[in-house]
């Protein structure tokens, strides 16, 4: 893994669009479970 060893604020900001991406689908997982727990509630 060379990637941008060289270049601390870019190793950073590839890790922050990584952990933003898990984020989001994290939220995305989420957002299913309550929509899911709304159907059956109706």
């Amino acid at each position: 893994m060379e990637l941008g060893l060289d270049n601390p604020t870019m190793v950073a900001d590839q890790s922050e669009l990584i952990l933003e991406g898990c984020l989001s689908k994290l939220l995305v997982k989420r957002d299913v479970q309550d929509v899911a727990k709304t159907k059956r509630a109706d």
